[in-house]
């Protein structure tokens, strides 16, 4: 069809696909280009899904972090130049990026429908930068570096944006997350509780066994979090059993230091009580 991909890597503006459209077939033929655009079937689609057999345009192209791949409708590119709004669109959030886009066509006059995706290549981070994270974390201080290269195998990576919720009070949990980038608060009952800062994790408990969170943890910047699952965990736990007798045994003494605040608190309330 007429939908168009862009590759945009800081200020520039790469074009990776061709229209499937007449005018594309007379530029192709040497056309002059402003003719080419005021052909009566210059609009007219020379392949659409839907409409029978397609031979589809197939390209490799290789991408480094930080770049951003922008799909959209010539609804937009009609309207506005994508490459006077490189800089404006690289520097934004997706979301806000994507905003911007939308609200540039429609100040232009808006005359077709919008559609806008817009994608970024993450950076992901190497060995020597995962176990710095894994060193910096309490929840791993007993592990050697052994066992934090076998941790660090089995981590997901999770990007987060600025108001997203990373877990839910109520929900069922079935893995930790910890901070690498940015920062969180942990609420209940939309009360703050405390905020997590890089380095910080929560939902360790979840590696236990299933655990009913008992705060939402929502996050107040973008960042990028690593996700243990109780799967990945439990699997690493069997595969290293000294490494799983290790993580056992902190996840034990947060249980206990969590018994004991829970214990303080019971008898304040006593307490209190016994005071009327």
């Amino acid at each position: 069809g007429d939908s168009r991909a862009y590759l945009l890597r800081g200020d520039g503006v790469l074009r990776l696909t061709r229209d499937h459209n007449y005018e594309q077939v007379l530029l192709e033929r040497g056309l002059d280009p402003d003719r080419a655009a005021e052909h009566p079937a210059a609009s007219k689609l020379t392949q659409a899904l839907g409409f029978g057999p397609v031979v589809p345009d197939v390209a490799r192209v290789d991408v480094a972090p930080g770049d951003r791949l922008l799909l959209c409708s010539d609804g937009l590119y009609d309207m506005v130049d994508v490459g006077s709004l490189a800089a404006a669109v690289h520097e934004r959030a997706l979301g806000t990026a994507v905003e911007l886009l939308i609200g540039e066509a429609n100040r232009a006059g808006g005359l077709d429908n919008i559609t806008v995706a817009l994608l970024e290549c993450a950076g992901q981070p190497d060995l020597s930068q995962i176990l710095a994270h894994l060193r910096s974390q309490t929840l791993f201080e007993r592990l050697d570096e052994s066992e934090l290269r076998s941790l660090a195998t089995v981590l997901e990576r999770r990007p987060f944006r600025a108001g997203e919720e990373l877990m839910g009070e109520g929900k069922v949990g079935t893995d930790c997350l910890l901070l690498v980038r940015g920062k969180a608060h942990a609420s209940r009952a939309g009360v703050h509780l405390t905020t997590i800062r890089e380095g910080g994790h929560a939902g360790e408990l979840a590696l236990i066994r299933p655990w009913r969170r008992t705060a939402t943890v929502t996050a107040t910047t973008d960042g990028m979090a690593f996700v243990l699952t109780r799967h990945a965990f439990e699997s690493l736990c069997a595969l290293r059993p000294t490494l799983g007798l290790r993580l056992h045994r902190t996840l034990a003494l947060r249980v206990a230091d969590r018994l004991a605040d829970l214990t303080t608190r019971i008898e304040k309330v006593q307490r209190a009580v016994d005071g009327l």
